[in-house]
């Protein structure tokens, strides 16, 4: 009985945060940046006083389902946007387009505006 209720549990998780965002294949920020799926970017500066990244952490699934942040090692490391993702509503602060790229095979997800916006991240 605790698997199913685990199982269930996991599945309801991944679905929810699933059903948050809409696929998309390019998206606009400020009428300044068009960023689009294949585009590259660059990892900046973290904007913590921790030298963590506020706006790029761990994709949530149904594994990691809490935010868990980049660490230190990559700045400057230029990653490909494999997805891109726009929040049907505002949830948690968290408005507008999301990037998806990996680092090997950990898929990591940015909120593109406030990213951008901190120099966490640099279009290329």
């Amino acid at each position: 009985m605790t698997k199913y209720i685990l199982l269930f549990s996991a599945l309801s998780l991944s679905l929810i945060s699933h059903s948050q965002y809409k696929k998309i294949d390019s998206y606009t920020i400020n009428e300044e940046f068009i960023v689009n799926v294949g585009d590259e970017l660059t990892i900046g500066e973290p904007s913590s006083n921790s030298s963590e990244y506020l706006y790029i952490y761990i994709k949530p699934s149904a594994v990691v389902s809490q935010k868990i942040p980049l660490g230190v090692g990559v700045q400057g490391g230029v990653f490909e946007i494999n997805e891109l993702k726009e929040l049907k509503k505002p949830v948690g602060g968290l408005r507008g387009g999301a990037a998806i790229f990996k680092i090997r095979k950990a898929k990591f997800m940015v909120d593109l505006e406030n990213a951008i916006k901190s120099g966490e991240i640099i279009l290329n």
